[in-house]
């Protein structure tokens, strides 16, 4: 593939990535989509075999990566449990901001979902959620946290702290409009949990 080739499906990416962000997979058409690019609409098809292969494209560049980390079992299995949810937490924190637009697909596939839903989202919030839920029982069984903690629970609560900002900026902003949002840190709120969930009695 040449630079010229390159730039072009790159800008492609990048036009749908904001397309798709706005409007949802269902409300964006590929002449939407070439048409902000400046590009022929035979290059979707060149490129990706379509709006579909387009779609799960950016879905590869922007949610797998996170997938490819939580299958390193090696390393996540080397960590002591709270140092273990401190790290998936920053990870997620980090998908999102390296990829803003991700937050908003995330929140159509929810309410229209596609193919990406069931094959792809579902699986990795799947093992992420696992990860988590694993490491929370891993600290009870060592006495790091209180015996009566829910893992399940414990899963729930932090990943809506963490992924609520991201998720529903939107709304918080219009919310905040006449003030100034500002910036969440994950590391605080993460802190605050482990005082209420630490076993008083471990050393």
């Amino acid at each position: 593939m040449t630079q010229e080739e390159m730039n072009t499906r790159d800008r492609i990416i990048d036009t749908a990535k904001c397309l798709f962000a706005e409007k949802g997979f269902y409300g964006v058409s590929v002449r939407d989509i070439t048409g902000t690019a400046g590009v022929n609409t035979s290059m979707v098809s060149y490129y990706f075999g379509g709006k579909e292969g387009l779609y799960e494209a950016i879905f590869e560049m922007e949610f797998m990566p996170l997938l490819d980390f939580l299958a390193r079992k090696d390393l996540l299995a080397g960590m002591d449990p709270r140092e273990r949810i401190v790290f998936l937490a920053e990870k997620v924190v980090e998908m999102h901001t390296l990829h803003p637009e991700l937050a908003k697909l995330l929140h159509h596939e929810i309410f229209t979902p596609t193919r990406m839903y069931s094959e792809k989202i579902i699986s990795g919030i799947t093992l992420l959620a696992g990860a988590f839920r694993s490491s929370f029982q891993e600290g009870i069984e060592k006495g790091q946290f209180r015996s009566d903690l829910e893992t399940f629970e414990m899963s729930y609560a932090l990943a809506s702290m963490v992924n609520y900002q991201f998720i529903f900026s939107d709304l918080i902003s219009s919310i905040m409009k006449n003030l100034e949002v500002p910036r969440i840190r994950t590391e605080n709120l993460i802190s605050i949990l482990f005082e209420g969930i630490n076993d008083p009695n471990a050393t």
